[in-house]
């Protein structure tokens, strides 16, 4: 059933209108960064969208004051270095990510967008299933408690119900065009 739903949502996805992407992505920075967690954090980990994917596009960040992070596939692991648009290369996947590897730990990190196929109302995230983000999200929560995980997601991707996986880390905010879901108990 995630399988089936992973396909059909990336489906969904690709093939949006590069114009629907940038609007939409403008209307949920817009809610972004209106968020109490948002406008208080130092440090942001960011995602950097997979070309031809149809992913909320995070570039839109880049000219705020605030750290901005990228990630990095090391290993079976995403780390997070200090973003420069200037100096980025082609990473696993197709991604673009930073060249340097001078990490923060997660104890510096107060926010983090994670990407996803789809969401649902409590939280929990389709990814790619791959698990690179539920194992940064334990790592993050352990070592900074009060840091925030936000999915960004058009509102076509947030479902009622998603499936539970075992090693699912849910995210505590949504944000979509349209609205903002707190999902932190």
């Amino acid at each position: 059933m995630r399988e089936e739903l992973r396909e059909r949502f990336k489906r969904l996805r690709a093939e949006l209108d590069p114009k629907f992407v940038r609007e939409k992505s403008l209307l949920i920075k817009n809610n972004l960064v209106q968020l109490p967690e948002f406008q208080k954090a130092f440090t942001v980990a960011i995602y950097l969208p997979k070309p031809g994917s149809g992913e909320v596009d995070t570039s839109f960040l880049l000219d705020l004051e605030k750290k901005i992070l990228a990630p990095v596939i090391v290993g079976d692991e995403i780390e997070f270095a200090e973003l420069n648009p200037s100096e980025l290369e082609l990473g696993p996947f197709g991604i673009l990510q930073p060249r340097s590897r001078n990490f923060l730990p997660p104890s510096q990190i107060d926010l983090v967008l994670v990407p996803g196929i789809c969401f649902d109302l409590r939280g929990r995230r389709l990814g790619y299933g791959k698990g690179y983000y539920d194992r940064f999200l334990k790592r993050l929560r352990k070592a900074n408690p009060r840091a925030t995980a936000i999915g960004l997601a058009y509102s076509f991707q947030v479902v009622e119900e998603l499936p539970e996986a075992q090693n699912d880390e849910r995210v505590d905010v949504i944000v979509t065009e349209e609205r903002v879901i707190h999902v932190r108990v």
